[in-house]
């Protein structure tokens, strides 16, 4: 089976999610998944039963989110991805965290030593909700740094920043010939055709990201029809 792995990149990562949405309607079997900064949440929704309709409309919506100005949420931007995280995931008594652990992983990066670390078991739903979130907290454009586990065991928090800050790439534990990277920036096997424009990406509206989701569902299904048919 394969592992996959979404890179990061913002509102760039609805065409990603477009790509999940195909992976997911075809049945593809895979191992373990994983993303840094925003491509965790996609990794995440891949092992979720959340209507995709549901998840991308609510995205959408989000609270400070792109209907209403993406920057407007300078301030409030942890609120923002804490309420798209928790629409993917669903709601707390239905989540079972024994289906993330082992399967999921995220990186965190430290403000101190260590440093970068791996999350690939979660305590409860706020675990994963906090690991996710520190995945996606970008000094300056976040409002504040976040805090979550940084150890699997160890009962305390430290402050974390974007997990791809210090490095993009997936788990050296995985096998790199058995892993599909799905990247935006045209670094994996699955690519965005062509890259997202930067103001899309700060500024997007409802158009822009059907647009870019209905693109990633494209180009999944010709990854597929080339590779898997």
């Amino acid at each position: 089976m394969k592992n996959i792995w979404f890179e990061g990149g913002g509102y760039a990562c609805v065409w990603s999610f477009g790509v999940a949405e195909i992976l997911k309607e075809n049945n593809f079997d895979f191992n373990m998944v994983g993303g840094y900064s925003a491509g965790s949440m996609i990794a995440m929704w891949m092992l979720t039963d959340s209507s995709p309709e549901y998840v991308f409309n609510s995205i959408y919506e989000s609270p400070f989110g792109p209907k209403k100005g993406m920057f407007k949420l300078l301030k409030k931007h942890e609120y923002n991805l804490q309420h798209m995280i928790e629409c993917i995931l669903g709601n707390p008594i239905d989540v079972d965290i024994n289906s993330f652990n082992n399967k999921l992983w995220i990186p965190i990066t430290s403000i101190t030593p260590p440093f970068r670390i791996w999350r690939n078991k979660f305590r409860d739903y706020d675990d994963l909700v906090d690991c996710s979130i520190s995945s996606q907290c970008i000094p300056f454009v976040s409002g504040k740094i976040s805090k979550c586990f940084f150890n699997d065991s160890i009962n305390y928090k430290t402050f974390a920043i974007d997990g791809g800050i210090i490095g993009k790439t997936p788990p050296k534990s995985w096998n790199k010939q058995n892993t599909i990277i799905v990247s935006p920036w045209g670094n994996g096997d699955i690519n965005m055709k062509p890259s997202p424009k930067i103001t899309d990406i700060l500024f997007p509206n409802y158009d822009n990201l059907l647009h870019y989701k209905n693109i990633g569902r494209s180009q999944g299904l010709e990854f597929l029809n080339t590779y898997y048919k």
